[in-house]
């Protein structure tokens, strides 16, 4: 339960309450703090209106929450988060655990300014951006050129794909310098996340000598390359760490992954990858819907590792029927803020196999990234989350002290300081607030 409460307060941007010597948060209460913050253990749903959104929360009843003396009583919070993480409850077109910490958040600010208390707010993106973009690619396939695809006729193959079978680069699947072309232009840092299996039991793939040109031209355009997990029934800690350290044949630094073909179980699987050599993995999706698979798009730790979900696989949305939710795609973004994660594979930009799939994928960066300027790839998120675990904030006498105790992203962060009669805001660049300083 640690890990949900700490979930919790880092998308709330409240993470400094879990050490405040003033404040205590749990379901008991401890009569040596000052005040406390106290979720009610229940087994009932209720739907609650929380920021003009209906969504299901387990409470006893449909009180939101109540104040007595220097205590506030608040729902069961923390097995409600839980369960979307476990997906034991899902809701794909709502990121309910985001709706629920900015709601915690509004409520335990205007607890604790009641009291006199200032109230710093450690937004959980870099600069204080509401949203990031978080761009990946699945290379499941090298190439369309092979024997057995240029000479069926129902492929329609014609003289560039024959061409193709000398020059890699002409492949109607390779794409690569048009991807890389496509994400400098939109300033996009993107991860491509390799297959290390020749053959699986969905297709042929490729083999790592064959990519060797492939991943270097990547690395030289600093681009992160990942692990894209085989899809194998035995899936283990040794498993995943032999399958990464072939991939470090071709590749060094190889910190993140992201299982083929994603799963039907996300719980299941990322218990049994934990504790690998493995930092990050970005499996949390749909195989044929979009949306959130575990309640957030905020990057959640999973024992050991740390889950970027994954939001919209290009796929799932292309076959998706019952309706393109074009209106809606970015509405929580811009309401709630997170990663919008999005996966294109590289054979999605073949014209020729998939015709008209490009121009619903620009459509959607394009829509993004008009009002969305922030780009990382999945190794810079996962130490952006480090260091934000990495801070700890002090309150006394309503002066605010932050110590930075380690070093591992450069980028700013944003802290917003609520008081009684307003606010102000401080950004902060990790290594200027090395050791403690006050703000």
């Amino acid at each position: 339960m640690n890990q949900v409460i700490d979930t919790l307060l880092y998308i709330s941007g409240l993470k400094w309450i879990k050490n405040d010597k003033e404040i205590h948060i749990g379901y008991k209460k401890n009569e040596r703090k000052k005040y406390n913050i106290l979720f009610e253990e229940s087994k009932d749903i209720n739907t609650v209106n929380l920021c003009n959104e209906k969504v299901g929360v387990f409470s006893s009843s449909k009180l939101i929450s109540k104040v007595k003396g220097d205590t506030l009583y608040l729902y069961d919070i923390p097995n409600t988060i839980k369960t979307y993480l476990e997906q034991i409850l899902m809701n794909p077109r709502k990121p309910v655990i985001d709706i629920l910490s900015l709601h915690f958040r509004k409520i335990v600010t205007k607890f604790l300014l009641k009291r006199k208390t200032v109230v710093p707010i450690i937004q959980p993106l870099p600069y204080g951006e509401k949203s990031i973009l978080f761009m990946s690619h699945d290379v499941d396939l090298l190439r369309f050129s092979k024997f057995t695809n240029i000479f069926k006729f129902h492929n329609n193959s014609c003289l560039n794909d024959i061409l193709a079978m000398i020059d890699i680069t002409r492949d109607r699947y390779w794409n690569f310098a048009k991807i890389l072309n496509w994400e400098q232009e939109k300033k996009i840092r993107s991860t491509f996340f390799f297959i290390t299996k020749k053959k699986d039991k969905y297709a042929r793939r490729y083999s790592l000598d064959e990519a060797r040109g492939t991943i270097e031209y990547l690395v030289n355009n600093h681009c992160e390359i990942g692990l894209h997990l085989s899809d194998e029934k035995i899936l283990n800690p040794g498993f995943v760490n032999r399958e990464k350290s072939i991939l470090e044949n071709y590749a060094s630094e190889i910190i993140g992954m992201r299982k083929h073909y994603l799963t039907e179980n996300f719980f299941e699987y990322i218990n049994n990858v934990s504790f690998s050599s493995i930092h990050y993995d970005s499996t949390a999706g749909f195989r044929n819907n979009i949306g959130y698979a575990i309640g957030t798009s905020y990057p959640v730790w999973y024992n050991d590792i740390l889950e970027i979900p994954l939001y919209l696989m290009d796929s799932a949305y292309m076959h998706l029927e019952i309706e393109k939710p074009y209106k809606d795609l970015l509405y929580y973004f811009k309401k709630l803020g997170g990663i919008f994660s999005i996966l294109y594979h590289n054979h999605s930009f073949s014209e020729k196999s998939f015709p008209g799939w490009i121009d619903s994928l620009e459509f959607i960066t394009n829509s993004y990234c008009q009002k969305n300027k922030v780009s990382l790839n999945g190794k810079e998120i996962y130490l952006w989350r480090k260091q934000i675990d990495n801070i700890t904030i002090n309150i006394k006498d309503d002066k605010i002290k932050l110590k930075v105790k380690h070093i591992y992203s450069e980028l700013p962060m944003k802290i917003d300081i609520f008081y009684q009669k307003g606010m102000r805001s401080v950004l902060i660049k990790p290594k200027e607030h090395k050791n403690e300083k006050y703000i």
